[in-house]
């Protein structure tokens, strides 16, 4: 992607592409490429479905999780779910790494009449780290994600 961007510019700009007909990136690429192994072998990460996130709530209920833990997780799913969103945009991978100014806090929903309000200050797919907001409405479910996150959130305070 971003060589493509490069490339991209320079030739908007009326400049010959620095990326095409260079041997060595082209080595780079391939060998890049071979590293990750043949496509055709590489697991499909296929997208969760709602029949596979009702069966995930109702593990949930099993007796290895807390409450705080099963609202806690159920709220992730579900926000995750129906906000379309990579786990990467509402989660932190770990805690030492963690920085209010690129990660998600509470303070970044906002509850509204119909849903939800939500700011991903940063996505694999903002490049420049403007921000995105997203809104999620109450769907009438029990798997709905704002009833969940409503629930989670009145268990923290």
């Amino acid at each position: 992607v971003y060589l493509a961007a490069v490339s991209h510019l320079h030739l908007t700009h009326g400049f010959r592409s620095p990326t095409s007909n260079n041997p060595t990136l082209n080595l780079a690429t391939q060998g890049i490429q071979r590293s990750q192994g043949p496509v055709h072998l590489r697991p499909k990460r296929l997208p969760i479905t709602t029949r596979m996130l009702e069966k995930l709530l109702q593990l949930l209920e099993t007796d290895p999780f807390s409450k705080h833990d099963r609202l806690m997780l159920k709220a992730a799913l579900t926000f995750g779910f129906f906000g379309f969103l990579r786990g990467s945009e509402y989660t932190v991978a770990t805690r030492s790494r963690f920085d209010p100014r690129l990660h998600p806090t509470m303070s970044n929903i906002t509850w509204v009449k119909d849903g939800m309000h939500f700011l991903i200050k940063k996505s694999k797919t903002d490049q420049v780290g403007r921000g995105t907001a997203i809104s999620i409405g109450y769907t009438g479910r029990r798997s709905c994600p704002v009833t969940m996150m409503h629930a989670y959130f009145d268990q923290c305070k």
